[in-house]
């Protein structure tokens, strides 16, 4: 090896040189010692002591001597060699402490030694930082009183790791949840380690504790740990279909139950399981009918890396229930862009499917009804001239003549034809309902008759002979029986009984309190398939439906137009054995023994009762109604719009002759109609007396006539008995 600029190797040789020196000089100086002792002690002579300082001995004393020198010259070498071999190790230990020392103070994790009673022996910067305090504070004190460690959710101490190491022998971990209380109250959440100092005889010596302060990993971890909980929690009781599949394996990671019930396998188990392996129990198809194979399902495209948006899908399950869904599946990926899963979001639409399909219906229901409208304003106004027309002639004939009972048949035909008019304004316009008051009885024959013809189904009825009238809307009524019967007849396809029976009732069983007085009660009882517990709640719900092919409308007209006769209606089943509505209308007990004849009285024309003024654009209506007024006594006037009908009451009142009452239609197409029309008459003559007439039945200005200023409404075609009682009723004769 070449120590030439080895400073230690050049150290050691002139350490070398110096003994060897030394050992030299001391050989000399020994042997001139020897040969003075000699010439002193042992020869008298004392005038040669010169000579005797060198002896001439003998050949072994000098071997003697030269062995003993080179003894000692042997043994300086020897001593130079061990002096130069352990100041070389010296040298050696110091540069292996240095180097340990600068590697320990460079770890970037927490480092604090003890030994084997627990004392700290060293600590890097890091410790001390983490601990607050320094190696000299440390030096020797118990771990335990620098290295305080508890629970972080327990605050309770926590076992000491050094014991443990020195007892086992073994590396260890501390728990998680483990938080370092610093010397001045600071908290550090920490992961370490310990492990055992063992020399080179194994035996261990100290323990090494090696920690790192994790306070913001665990701090991350736990708001990690939250947000997958959260997420967890708002997938699992979302209303919303959700299922999330990964891409290693294709298994099913996170599914909720409303997915579950959407698939229509509430209790499948389908978490980790592969999409591959699942039995796939229903069927996927597009907007347009197309099938979808499962490789094809938007969870499978966003494994594959592909986004659906906004795609219609129809899901039928093993049952055959069709339900729909719009499908947003997005893939999911890394920091580097590679798919790792998969989340697929299908909102049941099935619901706002329906509606949107019952929209479009209502839309053209609403278009019918609008020319429906029309068509019956018209229609109402022909009927006006016919019925009027018919009414004259019967009332100038006597009964005996052979065409009476011809007429007597036209007009109960036009009088039909008059109630179907508006039954199909009520269904397609809606509207309050016109109340007046009705008998039930016929009311409810009726609706038997016509609902029940032609089918299995026998009716059993039980009306009290003293029921009272009720205030209601006659077409509404009709249409709201009409509804039940059906759904009776239709819960019954291969025949049965329906019972029906009215009776008097001072109040509504399960009705609010706020329901009070007298009502007639009206019960329909069918023996047919009933209805399912988990839907009685629904069925007055609009658009709902148990029937495949039903709109969900029926019994929620129902329910809307009893309750705008303040009436009350409520419904029980039992499943396989019928069931059973119960409809509660408020009675009209002032009306109690009125009949309702159809008008005999012949009244004198020369009876003078007053002036009426007809306003009507139909030339006919005003003829027909002018004829009626004559004959109840009045003298008519007739004008064909608003403006004309006011020019001739400031006429008639300049005159002195102001007329008693006006009969004004609503609607005149291009001109002033009644609406306008009455506000301008009542500013000008407060107490004048308006009767409103509309072949409109369910106009809202019809059924709140007094808040328009009318005192009166007639509802085209208008007969004479009903002309007869309003102006009676308004003019108080």
């Amino acid at each position: 090896m070449n120590t030439t600029n080895d400073p230690s190797g050049s150290a050691s040789s002139n350490l070398l040189v110096v003994v060897t020196l030394y050992s030299v000089l001391l050989a000399a100086f020994l042997w001139l010692l020897d040969a003075l002792f000699e010439h002193l002690w042992l020869h008298d002579a004392m005038g040669e002591w010169l000579p005797r300082l060198l002896p001439l001995h003998d050949p072994h004393e000098l071997l003697m001597r030269a062995m003993f020198a080179s003894v000692l010259i042997l043994a300086g070498m020897v001593v130079g060699g061990v002096l130069q071999r352990l100041t070389a190790h010296q040298r050696e230990t110091a540069k292996i402490a240095e180097n340990l020392r600068i590697t320990l103070q460079s770890i970037g994790d927490a480092v604090i030694a003890t030994d084997t009673e627990g004392r700290i022996t060293r600590m890097n910067p890091i410790a001390e930082t983490l601990t607050g305090w320094t190696t000299q504070e440390a030096l020797l004190r118990p771990l335990t009183e620098v290295f305080h460690i508890v629970n972080a959710r327990t605050r309770q101490p926590a076992f000491n790791p050094v014991k443990h190491v020195l007892e086992s022998g073994q590396i260890v971990g501390l728990a998680n949840d483990t938080v370092l209380i610093a010397r001045h109250g600071q908290e550090h959440q920490i992961a370490d380690s310990a492990a055992p100092i063992r020399g080179s005889d194994g035996i261990t010596a100290g323990v090494v504790l090696v920690f790192r302060d994790v306070t913001e990993e665990y701090r991350m971890r736990n708001e990690m740990e939250r947000t997958n909980t959260l997420l967890q929690a708002v997938v699992e009781q979302s209303n919303i279909p959700m299922v999330m599949a990964t891409v290693d394996h294709q298994c099913i990671r996170l599914i909720n139950q409303a997915c579950l019930d959407f698939l229509g396998v509430p209790h499948g188990n389908y978490l980790n399981q592969s999409l591959h392996a699942i039995d796939w129990s229903w069927k996927c198809y597009t907007a347009d009918g197309c099938y979808l194979p499962p490789k094809e399902t938007p969870i499978a495209k966003a494994l594959r890396g592909e986004a659906t948006h906004s795609q219609e899908l129809k899901i039928e399950d093993k049952d055959g229930r069709i339900r729909y869904t719009v499908v947003e599946g997005v893939p999911i990926r890394d920091g580097a862009g590679a798919v790792i899963a998969g989340l697929v979001v299908f909102p049941d639409t099935t619901e706002l499917k329906h509606m949107e399909e019952e929209r479009k219906k209502l839309q053209k229901l609403e278009s019918v009804g609008t020319l429906a409208g029309g068509i019956a304003h018209d229609f109402n106004n022909i009927l006006m001239g016919v019925f009027g027309g018919i009414e004259l002639a019967k009332m100038t004939l006597p009964k005996e003549h052979e065409s009476y009972k011809y007429i007597e048949t036209a007009h109960q035909a036009l009088d039909r034809a008059t109630h179907l008019t508006k039954q199909l304004l009520t269904f397609a316009k809606g509207g309050d309902p016109l109340l007046e008051s009705i008998t039930l009885p016929g009311l409810l024959r009726d609706a038997i008759q016509f609902n029940l013809s032609g089918s299995n189904i026998k009716a059993h009825t039980e009306i009290a002979a003293d029921l009272w009238p009720v205030r209601a809307d006659r077409g509404q009524l009709s249409h709201v029986l009409a509804n039940l019967i059906i759904n009776a007849k239709q819960a019954m396809p291969e025949g049965g009984n329906l019972f029906i029976d009215a009776e008097n009732s001072g109040q509504i069983e399960g009705a609010a309190s706020s329901l009070d007085g007298d009502f007639v009660v009206i019960r329909i009882r069918d023996q047919g398939v009933g209805i399912s517990e988990k839907f009685i709640d629904k069925i007055f719900d609009p658009y709902f439906s148990t029937k495949q092919s039903g709109s969900g409308l029926g019994l929620a007209i129902v329910h809307a137009v009893v309750s705008k006769h303040n009436g009350y209606i409520r419904v029980e089943s039992i499943p396989d054995v019928g069931t059973t509505f119960t409809l509660s209308l408020p009675a009209d007990r002032d009306s109690v023994g009125v009949k309702e004849p159809w008008f005999q009285a012949v009244v004198s024309r020369s009876k003078h009762r007053g002036r009426v003024l007809v306003m009507d654009d139909e030339a006919m209506v005003r003829e027909i109604a002018s004829e009626m007024l004559g004959l109840l006594g009045y003298e008519a006037a007739e004008a064909a719009h608003g403006e004309e009908a006011l020019e001739m009451c400031r006429a008639a009142a300049a005159s002195g002759a102001p007329f008693d009452c006006v009969i004004m239609d609503l609607t005149i197409p291009g001109q002033m109609g009644g609406q306008e029309a009455v506000s301008r008459l009542l500013r000008e003559d407060p107490a004048a007396r308006v009767i409103v007439a509309s072949g409109y039945a369910t106009d809202p200005i019809m059924a709140a006539f007094k808040t328009h200023g009318f005192q009166g409404r007639l509802a085209k075609p208008f007969q004479l008995q009903d002309l007869q009682q309003e102006l009676s009723r308004v003019l108080g004769g």
